[in-house]
């Protein structure tokens, strides 16, 4: 090694010696600062513990912990009613679908009875006395809406209640007393304002969740009247007109010239007996009722129409009376 080569070297180890000196002072710097940081936090979270120490239980309503408590209730509240609502009314709605699903299948069974055998077997005997025409074909219309409530978003506790454990706050008060204290408080009034407010809308929902339970069991409710409507009045027209029938076979028994005007291949109505002529009337009065029952709809725009509904009630109990008096 020459003399230049020696002197590159050993001004490169030079260099080097002094670089790793400044690295050790350096580094010791930030570990006093480091050090004076911490003695620092825990001298300050000292501060605050003794503080939140000092004033016991009344730092909940000093920080306005208090109303974070309330804001908690409220929300844990309101949140379990509204799943409660939920459930309530799903398992209504799957109880209402059932019985709509029978109720109609049973009025248009009914109509359907009515239309094909009731009212043609009425005509047929009836038009051996003079010109009688009933005909009609009506259903009621099955769909109807129920809607499905799965139930909407609702925001998480964290995004309603800003709650802060004790360490938060023993630190929160140790950086500065006033100002901590105060954001602290004005954080809590805050939770408890949204809590209120989630109060209200869940209240609305509720409401609008039970206005559709009511509609739902509403239409449930009268499409079932109407299903017992149309099937007892169905089966009273049938057996007053079995009932006529019978009476008709009797009648043929006898001199049937007694009952037809001269030229004519029909009977008069006028010359039958008086308990024929009263089944003849209740049949053929009954028959056209159930037409025109038969072609309400009882439902528009998924709303029960309750004047259609209230007669058809009317026109049922017409039907018992008429039965009651014809079996006496």
């Amino acid at each position: 090694m020459g003399f230049g080569d020696w002197l590159k070297y050993d001004l490169k180890w030079g260099i080097e010696d002094k670089l790793f000196d400044a690295k050790i002072k350096a580094r010791g710097i930030a570990d006093v600062f480091k050090e004076a940081s911490v003695e620092a936090k825990e001298g300050i979270e000292q501060a605050g513990k003794e503080f939140v120490d000092l004033i016991g239980d009344g730092v909940e309503q000093l920080t306005g912990q208090d109303k974070v408590k309330e804001a908690e209730l409220i929300y844990e509240r309101q949140i379990k009613k509204y799943e409660r609502t939920i459930k309530l009314y799903n398992s209504t709605a799957r109880i209402v679908e059932e019985s709509l699903s029978e109720s109609i299948f049973s009025i248009n069974k009914s109509k359907s009875n009515i239309y094909k055998e009731i009212l043609p077997r009425f005509v047929c005997i009836a038009d051996r006395i003079e010109d009688v025409y009933i005909k009609s074909k009506f259903q009621i219309n099955n769909n109807i809406n129920i809607n499905q409530i799965r139930g909407q978003y609702l925001p998480t506790k964290s995004s309603v209640i800003n709650k802060l454990s004790r360490q938060s706050i023993i630190f929160a008060i140790a950086i500065s007393p006033t100002l901590g204290i105060l954001k602290m408080r004005k954080d809590a009034k805050d939770s408890l304002q949204r809590a209120y407010e989630l109060e209200c809308e869940i209240k609305l929902e509720i409401e609008k969740i039970f206005a559709e339970k009511d509609r739902i069991e509403n239409i449930s409710s009268a499409l079932k009247n109407v299903s017992i409507y149309f099937q007892d009045m169905r089966e009273i027209t049938l057996k007053l007109i079995e009932t006529f029938e019978e009476k008709f076979n009797q009648l043929e028994k006898n001199d049937l010239s007694l009952y037809r005007r001269d030229g004519s291949n029909k009977f008069d109505l006028e010359l039958l007996p008086k308990d024929f002529q009263n089944y003849y009337e209740a049949c053929l009065n009954l028959c056209i009722v159930l037409k025109e029952m038969g072609l309400k709809a009882y439902l528009k725009n998924d709303l029960i129409i309750t004047s259609e509904v209230e007669e058809l009630s009317d026109r049922y109990d017409e039907f018992r009376k008429i039965n009651m008096e014809m079996e006496a």
